[in-house]
């Protein structure tokens, strides 16, 4: 899937624009209301599935979904048409979440203009220096040579998100920037291919409660050769997203290298697991923070 034509993703656009105001405060739901509609829904997706069997509910717009075989959905990827994957109904949840912590930050801080002019021009200037085309292309092409594909479900996906997750805990170890702490963890989904996560936070200064989330998705899937089955195993995904997980990837080590960088806000790299099959990795990971 291509992420980078929101018009062609109204759906994706509507929750990354979700992620980045969450905040760590308590939901403005009333919990028993919560429980009920969860229920609800649960009730409801339950019985659906039951007359749909091999079938996935796949939304395509606000107020369109339909229940489709994976060969359909794979006519949709060949079709650059954008979509999620709701069968199990969370989706509504998440942007629901989203717009209220939206209008919860609004109403708390007001509306922040973007900046017109750079603010820490020499910064950039030093991270630029730092950077070298070929650091990125010795990353891609250590990342998807190994793998065949990377596929949410299959066992080089669940292998080669160990890949990133070492280089992630290497880069964290080996950092010249004293200003600043790094966490890596794994976020774990029931598919096996789990997403990582880095978080780094300044030790200098006080930092603000917002975060700022850089994401990539890691797996791959060849939707040309779905209907292919030895084909369509075959998925190394250099521009899909290979590219986009090492771009981020080398981002966060030549970060880690500039000591005169010091967020004023905590920053996350996210590499998301299972984004080919309907957003399932970042919107579990979504949930998580909507609900902290």
């Amino acid at each position: 899937m291509n992420p980078a034509n929101p018009r062609k993703h109204p759906l994706r656009t509507q929750f990354l624009a979700s992620v980045v105001i969450f905040q760590f405060t308590e939901s403005i739901f009333p919990v028993y209301a919560m429980k009920f509609t969860l229920l609800s829904a649960a009730a409801a997706i339950i019985f659906a599935s039951t007359q749909n069997d091999g079938k996935r509910l796949i939304r395509l717009a606000d107020d369109r979904a339909e229940w489709m075989t994976d060969d359909q959905v794979a006519d949709l990827a060949l079709r650059d048409i954008g979509f999620l994957d709701d069968t199990d109904g969370d989706w509504q949840h998440v942007f629901d979440l989203g717009a209220a912590r939206q209008a919860q930050e609004i109403h708390v801080q007001g509306i922040s203009p973007y900046p017109s002019v750079a603010t820490y021009p020499q910064l950039v200037r030093a991270l630029n220096a730092k950077i070298q085309t070929s650091d990125l292309k010795l990353s891609l092409e250590s990342f998807v040579n190994q793998f065949k594909n990377r596929i949410y479900n299959t066992t080089e996906g669940k292998q080669s998100c160990g890949w990133i997750y070492d280089q992630v805990v290497k880069a964290a170890a080996t950092t010249g920037n004293s200003n600043v702490n790094v966490t890596v963890r794994k976020f774990n989904h029931a598919w096996g291919q789990y997403s990582v996560i880095a978080r780094v936070e300044p030790t200098t200064v006080t930092p603000k409660n917002d975060i700022v989330i850089v994401s990539a998705h890691q797996d791959s899937i060849n939707w040309k050769d779905w209907k292919d089955p030895v084909k369509r195993d075959i998925a190394p995904g250099a521009d899909d997203d290979g590219s986009g997980t090492v771009t981020i990837l080398e981002s966060l080590k030549y970060l880690l290298a500039t000591p005169e960088w010091t967020p004023v806000r905590p920053v996350e790299f996210h590499w998301y697991s299972a984004e080919e099959w309907g957003l399932l990795g970042s919107k579990e990971v979504a949930t998580e923070y909507a609900t902290a």
